[in-house]
């Protein structure tokens, strides 16, 4: 392996290699694509992905739906959008390094699992809710300084986060049990670590009406061991979670205000009857003053109906129940 080829052998090399005397091409077969697979790097790999944990998506839902009724407690009005933007996995670094500053940063505790989590209002967010506790209205239209908060700026945030660990915790309840507490609140992210810059982590985001946004920082390292959990849970979760959207549907339905018009009869006529028609002339109905009328309800008919009078008011009494129909000799039949 030590010899040095002469000049002449080199030549004679080359010679060979423009010729095709000798060959280039390893004979060593390469099996790592032979099966189709390709290589995967789980450290280098930075990917986004969705929809890994489906479960801690229904989970930051329910949160969405507490927190819209702690934060209008907090500020002292209606806020109606509070709302899940995304939900990525990314490396712990990469997360810090999208974070706008300033920015308030929570260490949590999610007993019983191994590990921090972290909890990042937006100086939007919190500074709309130091506005509102001072006697502001609260409404983000002030300009939000670029400094770190003071002393008393993050007592008062602190009170904030406490309520929205609660509801956090909460939410859990149905899928795995979790007692969340603060461990250190910080508004430099050099000196948050609740895992290594390469751990990857699963980062929701939530937007809070126009007051700000919130993120939740979980790392995986601490989801995985629940997968099984999360399987096994989701299908009593959906449920629980289709049985408050229902009922919300239903408050909401009940609300809700319909058209509803009483047809008094109707008549054919032809076009030179209608361009004669002049004041005073007289339309005669097929209907009687004892017949049943039609009720349309956004346009649908879906009663029956006869006129009258009530305390001075024109009337009309309702026939049938909503869900039947008169059929042409006087019977009912339920709708299906």
């Amino acid at each position: 392996m030590n010899q040095i080829l002469s000049q002449e052998e080199v030549d004679a090399l080359l010679n060979g290699i423009k010729s095709g005397d000798v060959t280039t091409e390893s004979t060593v077969k390469d099996n790592r694509y032979s099966d189709g697979c390709q290589p995967f790097d789980f450290i280098k790999n930075n990917r986004r992905m969705k929809g890994s944990f489906p479960a801690v998506d229904m989970v930051h839902e329910v949160f969405c739906r507490k927190l819209r009724t702690t934060i209008s407690s907090l500020f002292g009005k209606i806020i109606e959008n509070i709302s899940l933007r995304d939900s990525r996995i990314l490396k712990y670094k990469d997360f810090l390094r999208s974070i706008q500053l300033p920015a308030s940063f929570h260490v949590i505790r999610m007993n019983p699992l191994r590990g921090l989590g972290l909890l990042v209002l937006d100086s939007k967010l919190a500074f709309s809710f130091i506005d509102c506790l001072l006697g502001g209205r609260g409404d983000n239209t002030f300009t939000v300084e670029d400094r770190e908060f003071t002393t008393i700026e993050q007592s008062l945030i602190k009170k904030l986060n406490v309520n929205i660990t609660a509801d956090l915790q909460k939410s859990w309840v149905s899928v795995y049990p979790l007692k969340i507490e603060e461990v250190s609140t910080e508004t430099n992210p050099q000196f948050v670590s609740i895992c290594f810059p390469s751990d990857m982590v699963m980062v929701t985001s939530i937007d809070v009406d126009i007051l700000g946004a919130l993120d939740i920082c979980v790392p995986m390292s601490i989801l995985e061991p629940l997968r099984g959990k999360f399987s096994k849970n989701l299908s009593g979760m959906k449920t629980d979670v289709d049985a408050n959207w229902r009922k919300m549907m239903l408050n909401q339905l009940v609300k809700t205000k319909l058209d509803l018009k009483v047809e008094l009869g109707e008549v054919k006529i032809t076009g030179r009857q209608l361009i004669s028609l002049r004041q005073g002339d007289v339309i005669f109905l097929k209907n009687g003053p004892s017949d049943e009328f039609p009720i349309f309800i956004e346009g649908k008919q879906k009663l029956r109906g006869t006129p009258g009078s009530m305390k001075g008011n024109k009337a009309i009494q309702i026939m049938n129940d909503i869900n039947t129909r008169r059929l042409g000799n006087g019977r009912k039949s339920k709708r299906k």
